[in-house]
């Protein structure tokens, strides 16, 4: 199990950064990976649904002492009062921050807690599934916040990377996966990251409950 946190938020045990499919996004891994709140960093993560994100974030709260990891789309209400007191973390973790996005009290919110973290020269990893000019805040305060983000676009594996990435969780798991399932794979789910990884916890639990070799 992961480490429990607020609200029955558990961070999912193969978030880390050494199981996160690079691709082309070595740059930002490294820059996690040697990550200290202590400086006062502060990221912005943009890709689409299935890009990787939650898993980056995941990743780098859990190598931060007293961090805290917030999904914004799993909580049931938005409001100001999620913000309460996270300013005293080294580390926030947002995931999702569009959703926040055309709301003026939130951007608002938004805007404060930057503020404190910066004040307490805590640092922060926000998410969001539209880069910064696409995300559609209104609060130029806010905006302009944002733009002294260090800000990246994740870019989706290539063929080869997520073909290597069945082979390594396959091998991990102890599942032997033939070149004809990894092409059945391929070709019938998917194809973003987080459903092929849920796809192998699938054919994991599938394997150890049948006791069968995977077809």
């Amino acid at each position: 199990m992961g480490e429990q946190l607020p609200l029955d938020i558990v961070l999912r045990d193969e978030a880390t950064l050494e199981r996160f499919v690079q691709g082309k996004n070595g740059e930002l891994v490294e820059v996690l990976a040697s990550m200290n709140p202590a400086n006062g960093q502060m990221i912005l993560i943009s890709g689409t649904t299935g890009s990787g994100k939650t898993h980056l974030l995941q990743a780098t709260c859990r190598r931060a002492l007293d961090a805290m990891y917030l999904p914004l789309e799993q909580l049931p209400v938005l409001s100001p009062a999620i913000f309460d007191g996270l300013s005293s973390r080294p580390l926030v973790c947002l995931d999702d921050i569009h959703l926040l996005a055309a709301n003026p009290e939130l951007e608002l919110a938004l805007f404060g807690l930057i503020n404190e973290i910066r004040d307490s020269a805590h640092s922060f990893v926000f998410s969001s599934r539209s880069p910064l000019d696409q995300a559609g805040f209104k609060l130029q305060d806010l905006v302009s916040r944002l733009s002294a983000c260090m800000q990246y676009a994740l870019e989706l594996p290539d063929e080869a990377n997520k073909i290597s990435y069945l082979r390594d969780d396959a091998a991990r798991r102890g599942l032997e996966l033939g070149d004809d399932v990894i092409s059945w794979i391929l070709t019938h789910m998917p194809r973003d990251m987080t459903s092929l990884a849920s796809f192998m916890m699938q054919l994991d639990r599938e394997s150890l409950r049948s006791h069968r070799k995977i077809t």
